[in-house]
Formats: C-alpha cells, sequence, structure tokens
C-alpha cells in the first residue's frame, strides 16, 4: 500500500467511462478487456494519480452486481419499496 507523511495522495473512486464498449461474448475478450485495462491504468500515471485502480473495467463498471455475484446476504428489493415494508 502506498503511504505518504509529506504528501496528500491522489486517487479517484468509482467507474471510468470506457472508451470503447466490450462484448463478452466475443472470442478475444479477454485480450480486449486486458487491453482496455492497460490504458486506463496508462493514463491515470500520465495524470499524476498515486493509488491507480482498473477503472472496474473487470466488473464490467457496475460495482454492485459484481459483489451481489460473490457475496450473500443481500435480498433485492423493488425500488418504490420502503424500508417499512421489507421489515
Amino acid at each position: 500500500m502506498k503511504r505518504s507523511t509529506k504528501n496528500i495522495l491522489t486517487t479517484h473512486v468509482g467507474s471510468l467511462p470506457e472508451r470503447t464498449s466490450l462484448d463478452r461474448a466475443a472470442p478475444n475478450y479477454r485480450q480486449l478487456l486486458q487491453a482496455e485495462v492497460a490504458a486506463v491504468v496508462a493514463r491515470q500515471r500520465e495524470v499524476g494519480l498515486d493509488v491507480i485502480n482498473e477503472g472496474e473495467y473487470t466488473k464490467e463498471g457496475d460495482w454492485l452486481s459484481y459483489i451481489d455475484e460473490r457475496l450473500g446476504g443481500f435480498a433485492r428489493l423493488r425500488p418504490e419499496q420502503s424500508h417499512d415494508e421489507k421489515c
């Protein structure tokens, strides 16, 4: 983990816009994804970010769905369903 006692480290949170739309069904999807991640990492280095990430490209820009598929204990609610209705 990068740390500093002299500077405020810079980063970002959330999804970065994709340069191109990736088709998960494409036979070369993994290679295209790797190239896109390499490009977004290179751009973050170019602009001088200290803490770099993959822009959520490997999560298809949707962290909530990504984590929902991997962790248990979450329930999907209808958007109009209030907190009182679910309790």
